[in-house]
């Protein structure tokens, strides 16, 4: 594996076993892991769509739902939360086009897009969460009974300990 400048969770992604090439400038990194060729492919064709035309970097992170603190009886397959982050922070500030990565982040239509693919292509994945890194923005989309949609906004002073399926925290 050759060494490249940003630092990726590496154990997050061998648990949840993705093999995708991050590309980093001016090094690249190809990870080798198991996984069905569906999900592989899903997360290959996200990151294309991301990158299309755009100066974006794009890392994937899995996590496990039990860390996000959703009530988890409702919850309807996968134990993962697939983390899609745009950009990396660097010495001279952000790496990558902002503009093009508030491009992706505005359009409603190409997340709902590149949620459903993730979802109905990774068995593990009930979610995604894409957003520019280093920052607040970011978006929740999850499978809700049978469809895949954006988290509803609960206030941020809810005194609940854990969300329902379905909803997050908006500030």
């Amino acid at each position: 594996m050759k060494k490249i400048t940003s630092i990726l969770a590496i154990s997050s992604l061998l648990s949840f076993g993705i093999s995708f090439v991050a590309i980093a400038s001016p090094a690249v990194t190809t990870m080798q892991l198991s996984l069905r060729v569906s999900c592989q492919d899903a997360i290959a064709s996200v990151k294309r769509k991301i990158q299309q035309n755009r100066n974006i970097l794009v890392r994937f992170e899995a996590r496990d739902i039990a860390n996000y603190g959703w009530e988890t009886g409702k919850i309807p397959r996968g134990k993962k939360i697939l983390e899609i982050n745009m950009g990396e922070m660097g010495m001279k500030g952000m790496k990558g086009n902002r503009q093009d990565m508030l491009n992706v982040m505005n359009s409603p239509k190409l997340l709902s897009s590149l949620a459903s693919e993730v979802i109905n292509g990774c068995n593990d994945v009930s979610g995604i969460n894409i957003g520019i890194s280093h920052t607040d923005y970011g978006r929740m989309y999850g499978l809700v009974g049978d469809r895949v949609q954006p988290f509803k906004c609960l206030s941020a002073d809810r005194s609940r300990r854990n969300l329902p399926w379905g909803y997050m925290v908006c500030l």
